[in-house]
């Protein structure tokens, strides 16, 4: 019919819609105890309202009502509040009894008694107790944790509640004693009643006073819920002040490459190896043109084309290069992709000539005249990224041996158009590249 709907979208909806429901769940409560005719519930609910029944209205709580809850503690897992009272401290905890006969567990097995029918007398056996225990201690630990939830479901202040013949004497027994599993008092009760300014006490006399109204047991209830809080412990000020001394390590990577370990460096404008020489802490990373060659011939990047070149370059015989120039560089490109080292595409992004040039260079004929000429010689070093332990990974292009000392030789595919741009620019490049060398 609608009506429903209609009533949600009136004043004070939910609160009608709720109503509704309840009928619903008269009427089907009327339907199973009953004759369940219609006739017989419309004359019921004239009855009802004929001697004025008092039926209310379905009670509205939602989760962040204004309310006091009474629930169990299991019922309040996963909510907070502001306040919490927790009650029957002191009540003595119910465990499972094995009893006499047969104790079963899952993990243990079955412990049986040992009985002696001919003279009427049996005895408790080893694997019994060891089962009788392992329930008790498993029980133990779901009261533990069922205490967990109870005192950590307060978001401002925790009272905890409990009923003793002899407080006074209940107090001195469980500081004396070590906790126990009576009850959540004996367990925890120690640390609690260790601090006098933690807990009070409240008479018989004056709880029935307060149920009357007399104004001083209010006053004296009043003023326990107020009284000021002691001071807070130390440890706790030190847990809730606690800063994580390594925070910096939150960031920083256990394992760089050089060339990652450059660009972070360049990035951030930072000096980042506390084992190197101090230098300038402003350096930024050097824009260098991508050569129009590298652009035309081929769809590779300027990474890939030095990646490929130093391919070449880590398969090329210098004293050759040096005496045979181009050809033997060309002849050294067509084995390579015969040998499936680089492909076809590849080769073609290699620049020959400019092999043949370097090989010729005062530097490829002191490579050439080396005794020892090692080249893609991987290397691991452990030093301080931003003052934490970090692992550095980088391969060497090429060093080599002369005159009893290694000349270290880093490969760079930058496109330099003449010898006087170089010499303009030596400076600026060395310092670009001088974390890369000195690591």
């Amino acid at each position: 019919t609608g009506f429903y709907i209609a009533m949600g979208a009136m004043p004070a909806g939910s609160q009608r819609q709720a109503n509704l429901r309840a009928l619903v769940d008269q009427a089907s409560g009327y339907r199973k105890n009953q004759d369940g005719s219609l006739y017989g519930f419309m004359k019921y609910i004239d009855a009802v309202k004929a001697k004025k029944v008092p039926m209310g209205q379905v009670k509205m709580v939602g989760e962040d009502d204004d309310t006091i809850r009474i629930m169990t503690i299991h019922k309040s897992k996963g909510l907070e509040f502001p306040m919490v009272l927790l009650c029957g401290f002191c009540r003595k905890l119910n465990y499972t009894s094995v009893g006499k006969g047969a104790a079963i567990h899952k993990d243990f097995g079955i412990g049986l008694p040992l009985v002696n029918y001919k003279e009427s007398w049996f005895k408790t056996t080893l694997l019994q107790n060891a089962v009788r225990q392992r329930f008790h201690q498993e029980e133990v630990e779901e009261e533990k944790r069922v205490l967990y939830v109870a005192m950590t479901r307060a978001r401002d202040i925790l009272y905890i509640l409990g009923i003793s013949d002899d407080p006074s004497g209940e107090v001195s027994k469980v500081i004396d004693d070590i906790p126990k599993d009576f009850s959540y008092f004996t367990m925890t009760g120690r640390t609690i009643c260790m601090k006098r300014s933690c807990w009070d006490e409240v008479f018989n006399a004056d709880l029935t006073g307060l149920s009357r109204g007399r104004k001083r047991a209010a006053a004296k209830a009043v003023k326990l819920l107020e009284q000021e809080p002691g001071p807070v412990d130390d440890d706790i000020i030190k847990r809730l002040t606690f800063s994580y001394p390594y925070e910096k390590d939150l960031s920083v990577k256990s394992k760089y490459s050089v060339s990652e370990l450059v660009a972070e460096e360049n990035r951030q404008g930072i000096d980042y190896l506390s084992t190197r020489r101090n230098r300038q802490a402003d350096l930024r990373p050097i824009e260098l043109a991508e050569p129009e060659s590298f652009k035309l011939s081929s769809g590779f990047t300027a990474a890939q084309i030095g990646t490929i070149t130093h391919k070449v370059l880590e398969n090329m015989d210098f004293t050759a290069a040096s005496e045979s120039g181009a050809s033997y560089i060309e002849e050294l490109i067509v084995k390579m992709v015969e040998e499936e080292f680089i492909s076809r595409q590849e080769a073609d992004a290699v620049d020959a000539g400019k092999l043949a040039d370097f090989a010729v260079s005062s530097l490829g004929r002191r490579i050439a005249a080396s005794p020892a000429v090692y080249r893609e010689k991987p290397f691991n070093l452990v030093c301080r990224v931003d003052g934490s332990p970090a692992l550095v990974q980088g391969i060497i292009d090429c060093f080599f041996e002369e005159d009893g000392q290694l000349v270290l030789v880093d490969y760079k595919t930058t496109n330099i158009r003449s010898k006087e741009e170089f010499q303009r620019r030596k400076g600026e490049i060395a310092a670009g590249y001088s974390l890369q060398m000195e690591l």
